[in-house]
């Protein structure tokens, strides 16, 4: 039980990596240090990679990393692909968590370049993974796709 909570347990918390360090092997041993999520899909994805698009009065348009705070690049971790593709791809009873994210995305521009967007929405870089007929016609596994979210939003 310990193996699992120290598998799970961030290196960056106050416990460090020293408690970690005995549970290593075993970790290693039972695949303790896979990501997974119960009860997953059939994936339409080969990999994700969501960036955040804003809109400026002026006509300037900049991408940054999806990841707030900060607008920091996005690294794939499987819960978090979860989070966006539901954030681009979002079912009624979601979609204002989408509108918070956007607004609070909204400030991290203004914060990073001094001046508020007009707008902010949020861009699925993906590779799609093709139907099996497609694959053996082709040779390829996935095409690259760009998807926007079905919500985006003003800044205001």
């Amino acid at each position: 039980m310990a193996a699992t909570l120290f598998a799970n347990m961030p290196p960056t918390t106050a416990f460090g990596e020293d408690l970690r360090v005995a549970f290593d092997p075993y970790v290693t041993y039972a695949g303790l240090w896979q990501n997974w999520a119960m009860f997953e899909t059939i994936p339409y994805f080969r990999s994700i990679h969501p960036v955040l698009l804003a809109h400026y009065a002026g006509g300037q348009d900049l991408e940054r990393g999806a990841m707030l705070p900060g607008l920091q690049p996005y690294r794939h971790r499987t819960r978090l692909a979860g989070l966006f593709l539901r954030f681009t791809f979002p079912p009624s009873d979601v979609e204002w968590f989408v509108h918070a994210y956007l607004h609070k995305a909204c400030a991290a521009f203004e914060e990073a370049t001094g001046a508020r967007p007009s707008s902010v929405g949020l861009r699925l870089d993906s590779e799609r993974l093709i139907p099996l007929v497609e694959v053996r016609r082709s040779g390829l596994m996935a095409w690259p796709s760009h998807e926007m979210s079905a919500v985006a939003g003003p800044c205001d």
